[in-house]
C-alpha cells in the first residue's frame, strides 16, 4: 500500500523488505502514522524528510545520521502522546534522544530557513541567510 501525502509517497509494506532492523520499521511505521494522523507532514521539512526516509528505506540505501534521528525522535515522541503526555512535553522528551539540532539534514535546514532558527544553522556549521 502507498500513501500519498501532498508530494510524498510513504510506502509502509515495502518497508519489510529492506534489510534494517525490524524495530526501526516499526519505528518508521509509527513515526509515519503520527505525522499523517496530527498533519505534520503538511509541513515542508517534515514532508520532504518523510520522503527521504521512505525512498531510502524502499531501495535499501543508507539513512543518513539526521534521517535516523528523526524516525527516532518522531517515534518516541508519538509513542508519548499515545500514553497521555502533552505534544510540546513529548517533543521536548523526544529531542534527547539525539543531539540538539541533528534530526533535520542540512540541505532541508537551508532550503527552509523560516522553519528553522538559526540554532540550528550553527549546529551544521551553515551560515543562516538572516546573518
Amino acid at each position: 500500500m502507498c500513501y500519498t501525502l501532498g508530494t510524498v509517497e510513504i510506502f509502509l509494506p515495502e518497508l519489510r523488505f529492506v534489510h534494517v532492523k525490524a524495530a526501526f520499521r516499526k519505528k518508521a511505521r509509527l513515526s509515519w502514522r503520527y505525522m499523517v494522523r496530527n498533519g505534520y507532514y503538511k509541513d515542508p521539512a517534515n514532508n520532504l524528510m518523510m520522503q527521504r526516509i521512505s525512498t531510502a528505506l524502499k531501495s535499501g540505501t543508507k539513512l543518513s545520521v539526521a534521517q535516523r534521528n528523526w524516525v527516532k525522535h518522531e517515534a518516541y515522541e508519538a509513542k508519548l502522546v499515545s500514553k497521555g503526555m502533552d505534544q510540546g512535553t513529548a517533543h521536548a522528551e523526544a529531542g534527547k534522544l539525539h543531539p540538539d539540532y541533528f534530526n533535520y539534514d542540512p540541505d532541508i535546514i537551508q532550503a527552509f530557513p523560516e522553519e528553522f532558527n538559526p540554532n540550528w544553522f550553527e549546529a551544521w556549521g551553515l551560515k543562516h541567510p538572516s546573518r
